[in-house]
Order: C-alpha cells, then structure tokens, then sequence
C-alpha cells in the first residue's frame, strides 16, 4: 500500500512528519497570539503609567516587539519549509490593531 503522507520535512535540526507539521505551525501561532496579548496589556500599561516608569516598560515593549518579529518571521519560515498555508487568521488578536503594530513593528527596529 502506498504512503498517502508527504515526506517527513527536516526544520532546524528536527524532523517533522505531516501531523507534527500542522501542530508546531499551530504552536507557533499561539506564541504569537500570547505575544500580541502582552502587547496590548503593555501598551495600555504605558499609556496609564506615571512617567518614572515609562522608560522600564516601553523598554519590555521593545523586547517583546522584537520576540513577536521573531516569531513571525518562524512562522513564515515553517509554513514554506512545511509547504503549509499560512493561515494568519489564526494569528489575530482583538485589540492588536495597526495602529499597536505599527507600534511594535517600530519597536522591533530599534531593538
């Protein structure tokens, strides 16, 4: 009977068959959603701030905007490497508009 599975993809030095493909791009996107969800609680935490700790915070910002970047960027990675579609639905967070990235793309680039 013939293998109705793709070949098992190599990523990083580990080895992935289809089902484990699907559920690492699957993990990868709930560490973006999780990361984005920070964002936003860090955004408004800036926003509310006294100014004394405005610096600390917008600094944990720029290092969690550079972790989302990151991240995307494994996303994209995989789901080629995979042959996956990439299904950026999937990555959506409500309240993460464009203006927030527009933000943490900004932030991403200093860092």
């Amino acid at each position: 009977m013939e293998a109705i599975d793709p070949d098992p993809i190599v990523f990083e030095g580990q080895t992935f068959d289809a089902y484990q493909c699907t559920q690492q791009q699957r993990k990868i996107e709930r560490a973006i959603r999780k990361s984005k969800r920070e964002l936003i609680a860090l955004d408004s935490a800036i926003k509310a701030a006294p100014d004394e700790l405005k610096e600390r915070l917008q600094a944990t910002f720029d290092t969690k905007a550079a972790l989302l970047k990151r991240q995307r960027d494994l996303y994209k990675r995989f789901s080629e490497a995979s042959k996956l579609k990439e299904q950026n639905e999937r990555t959506q967070e409500y309240g993460f508009g464009r203006s927030l990235s527009a933000k943490a793309n900004a932030a991403a680039r200093r860092r």
